[in-house]
C-alpha cells in the first residue's frame, strides 16, 4: 500500500491502497495561473499522473485533442530522456503556467502548462497514454511529432513582465516554429504537431488532418 498523506490546506487529498489520487474542489487562494508543489508522499509514477493530467486540463477541453498533445508529451519527455514531471515542471518542480516566474524576476518557458487541477476525466486518460491503454491515431505512431502548437490569441492573463501568459500564434508563426521543432506532419483543430527530420510545409493549409 502506498502512503497516505493528505494536505486540505491547498484542496488535496492522496488516497494509499489503490494508487487512486483525489482532489478536493477547494479553489486557490489566486485564481489566475496559480503555482503550487504536488502533494508529498506520491512516488515518481504518481508524480508523471498528476503532471500529464494537469497539463491536459490547463491545454484544452477538447477530448481529441487531449489525447493528441497527450501523446506527444508522453513521446517528447521518452525520447528526452525526462520525467512527465521534471518536463512539465521545469527547474522550479512546481505547477503552474508555462511561462513560469521566480522570485527574482527571472522567468523559463517550460514544455506546457500545468496551472489547471487535473479532473477525474484528464486523470483516466492521462494513465491511459502511460500504460498504452488509450488507442491514438495511427499518424502519431507514424510519424513521432515532440512539439505542438495551437493556434489562437494571445492569453488574456498577463505574467509579472506585463506580457501575456500565452503568445498569440498567427499561421506565419506557426511556420515560423518548423525552424526549430521540425516540420509540421499533423493538424487536428487549431493544433499543429511537429516532428524532428519531417519536411517542412509551406502554408498550414498542407497539413495533414488527424
Amino acid at each position: 500500500m502506498r502512503p497516505q498523506a493528505e494536505r486540505s490546506a491547498g484542496g488535496w487529498l492522496l488516497l494509499g491502497g489503490l494508487g487512486l489520487l483525489a482532489f478536493a474542489l477547494v479553489p486557490p487562494s489566486d485564481p489566475a495561473e496559480p503555482t503550487e508543489l504536488p502533494p508529498s508522499g506520491l512516488d515518481a509514477h504518481e508524480r508523471d499522473v498528476l503532471a500529464l493530467a494537469r497539463m491536459l486540463a490547463s491545454e484544452t477541453d477538447d477530448a481529441q485533442a487531449r489525447v493528441v498533445v497527450g501523446w506527444i508529451t508522453v513521446h517528447a519527455a521518452r525520447t528526452w530522456r525526462l520525467t512527465l514531471y521534471r518536463l512539465l515542471t521545469g527547474k522550479s518542480g512546481q505547477f503552474g503556467p508555462q511561462k513560469f516566474f521566480f522570485p527574482d524576476g527571472s522567468k523559463e518557458i517550460r514544455y506546457a502548462s500545468t496551472a489547471k487541477r487535473p479532473t477525474s476525466e484528464t486523470l483516466r486518460i492521462a494513465r491511459g497514454l502511460l500504460d498504452g491503454s488509450i488507442q491514438t491515431p495511427e499518424i502519431l505512431e507514424r510519424t513521432q511529432p515532440t512539439a505542438y502548437v495551437e493556434m489562437g490569441k494571445a492569453s488574456k492573463k498577463l505574467g509579472p513582465d506585463g506580457k501575456p501568459l500565452q503568445p498569440e500564434y498567427t499561421p506565419e508563426k506557426i511556420l515560423a516554429k518548423q525552424s526549430s521543432y521540425g516540420g509540421i506532419v499533423g493538424r487536428l483543430h487549431n493544433w499543429f504537431l511537429y516532428a524532428k527530420g519531417a519536411e517542412p510545409i509551406s502554408s498550414i493549409d498542407e497539413a495533414h488532418q488527424v
